[in-house]
């Protein structure tokens, strides 16, 4: 059982349920979501807007991938 979000992103590529770089980027996202849950820092509007604007298809692309896998 995962103990961290980044962990769950591990389980699902080893279940071959998301891809290697669907699952790393997944666990690069946690980074941001901590800062922006917890607000450990000032969350950064600039790097907002562009997680936003050039990221969001990472996002897309992992729920197609688990989307897909409940299919099979």
């Amino acid at each position: 059982m995962p103990t961290t979000m980044a962990e769950s992103f591990t389980g699902l590529e080893k279940l071959g349920i998301i891809d290697v770089e669907i699952a790393e980027k997944m666990r690069k996202s946690i980074g941001f979501r901590n800062i922006a849950v917890h607000n450990y820092d000032e969350i950064d509007l600039s790097l907002t807007y562009m997680i936003a604007h050039k990221h969001l298809g990472d996002f897309k692309e992992y729920i197609r991938q688990i989307v897909e896998r409940q299919k099979i």
